[in-house]
């Protein structure tokens, strides 16, 4: 195929994924396979049914080497891998008029924990009666917005803690009247806070100190 054509084949197939702005279109496609996506210079974002993935999942590569897919429905960063991004050629069909495409992409590097318990905050004790994702924006990363029991609002900003390793979320929560508790699964992951007080699987922060606080999560070895 001529290299222009495979230029706009490539320009098209990104477009039409919905590939956020802020990103160097050409610098994702490795050039064996323009279906598989490497992040390179900016985080890059592919809304797409992913194979083992939550059901509304948003996928994030990082040029450092480690990727996520976030939960939309049930917001969170629900797993995570390194290495290479993502396949998207089920999705897409690989450009083969018998094969329709449709089908969940696929994961290209190794997956690893992070301790996903499901919707990580509570209240006062008590469980969101009711939980609202609001979209995301790039700039310079990766930022979530959610809302919970209708007053409480999330900014969730994510991004590699190291190159290949871990991941940091930045939290910025207004609306909270009662301490915050942070949940995720301490016998699969190790973590940190610059705030709040660790109780093994729960971080618990007053209302103050979940206003701006950081999280930083690896994955335990084996």
């Amino acid at each position: 195929m001529h290299k222009t054509s495979i230029i706009l084949s490539v320009l098209g197939l990104m477009a039409a994924l919905g590939c956020e702005l802020a990103i160097a279109p050409m610098a994702q496609a490795q050039p064996a396979n323009p279906y598989h996506l490497k992040p390179s210079g900016q985080p890059m974002v592919i809304r797409s049914f992913l194979k083992d993935g939550p059901a509304r999942s948003i996928n994030v590569g990082f040029p450092e080497g480690i990727h996520l897919s976030f939960d939309a429905q049930v917001p969170r960063v629900a797993l995570a891998w390194t290495g290479d991004f993502l396949d998207i050629g089920p999705d897409r069909g690989y450009g083969n008029a018998n094969d329709r495409g449709g089908r969940p992409a696929v994961i290209l590097g190794s997956p690893v924990s992070v301790g996903d318990l499901g919707f990580p905050f509570s209240h006062s004790g008590k469980e969101p009666s009711h939980i609202e994702f609001l979209g995301y924006r790039i700039h310079p990363t990766v930022t979530f917005y959610y809302k919970f029991d209708g007053a409480i609002s999330v900014e969730h900003t994510v991004s590699p803690a190291s190159p290949g390793q871990g991941l940091t979320y930045h939290f910025k929560i207004s609306g909270a009247t009662d301490a915050l508790s942070f949940r995720l699964n301490a016998a699969q992951v190790n973590y940190h806070s610059d705030k709040g007080q660790q109780r093994g699987s729960h971080l618990l922060l007053s209302s103050d100190e979940a206003r701006d606080f950081s999280i930083h999560v690896f994955p335990r070895k084996n």
